[in-house]
């Protein structure tokens, strides 16, 4: 079982901001700590470029970490240090070392902001929210209903190709009566001298493209750029190979056959999704499913982990 990661925040308890969306919002370390502590119990912490080893008597896992947040080293790492676990952080580089937002956080920021009591969708103008994915009027009054627009028009903008989500953002800033604010970020990126710290703490590197660009909607050419600058930028900040890879997004729409090509031809060990699955003998080496990690509930790892198995099952019937 491959465990996926984005944020760890800090324990409960502890003052967090209760008004993040998505995969803004982290696991609380204690809990974090815990899920560790429960795989520990059932199964063999791997790294992800040795995931499979047949003389091993338990199961394995590994964890994983998109994006590059600052926390992974500041939370995760100590935890993952003092039980022995081994772990990967996946890192858009093009995001490291700035304050630059990703799309999800600036819509984010805006549903946040924003004092409008509702959004009328027809109001956006714009061809991408002419979808029937979304209703024709969304409630953002309070948090919860904030929180359904924010995952309805995400689901949305992640199927869209990547030059027309920001305009798409504009349009939808101008109807909620706010700013677009592409920068200031209200938790941070890893610094390429954190990175090297997460290295010494025993992480293993992987690329989760330049940009974060979604390759299934991407031309050759882009999917061979983003992720070869992604590789180079690593390389030359901390030198060694890069092994793996981790899909931005992750799920079968994010992944074309163009660009399952052009990403075996660039030699990593082992090419992560975000579909739901396990990892056995004979798996394809090149779309190793996760079980995604974003709720802070107790039983939610086993709940996972149970699913992924569910899902290999299935997937063999």
């Amino acid at each position: 079982v491959v465990l996926g990661y984005h944020r760890v925040d800090p324990p409960r308890g502890s003052q967090r901001n209760e008004q993040l969306f998505g995969v803004e919002n982290g696991v609380p370390v204690d809990v974090f700590e815990s899920q560790i502590r429960f795989m520990l119990k059932h199964f063999e912490p791997r790294s992800t470029t040795s995931l499979y080893d047949e003389s091993c008597r338990r199961p394995g896992f590994a964890v994983t970490f998109d994006d590059g947040y600052e926390d992974n080293l500041l939370l995760a790492a100590p935890v993952l240090k003092r039980l022995g676990v081994p772990a990967t952080v996946f890192l858009s580089t093009g995001m490291i070392d700035t304050d630059q937002r990703f799309w999800w956080e600036i819509l984010g920021a805006m549903l946040r902001e924003t004092q409008r009591p509702k959004l009328e969708v027809k109001q956006i103008r714009s061809p991408i929210f002419e979808s029937d994915m979304l209703p024709s009027e969304l409630s953002i009054e309070g948090h919860p209903e904030r929180s359904r627009a924010h995952w309805l028009i995400s689901e949305l903008l992640m199927e869209t190709p990547d030059e027309e989500v920001m305009p798409a953002l504009e349009r939808l800033a101008e109807v909620l009566g706010v700013s677009l604010r592409q920068r200031g970020r209200d938790y941070g990126l890893l610094t390429w001298k954190q990175v090297r710290e997460l290295q010494e703490y025993g992480f293993e590197i992987g690329a989760h493209g330049h940009c974060h660009l979604n390759l299934g909607q991407a031309s050759r050419e882009s999917v061979h750029a983003e992720v070869v600058e992604s590789v180079k930028a690593i390389r030359g900040e901390i030198g060694g190979e890069v092994r793996t890879f981790a899909y931005p997004y992750g799920r079968s729409v994010h992944r074309s056959l163009v660009a399952a090509e052009e990403i075996q031809k660039l030699g990593f060990d082992a090419v992560f999704t975000t579909d739901l699955g396990v990892f056995v003998a004979g798996s394809d080496r090149f779309a190793i499913p996760r079980a995604g990690l974003t709720q802070a509930g107790a039983l939610v790892c086993a709940y996972h982990v149970e699913r992924a198995y569910q899902s290999e099952v299935c997937n063999r019937r």
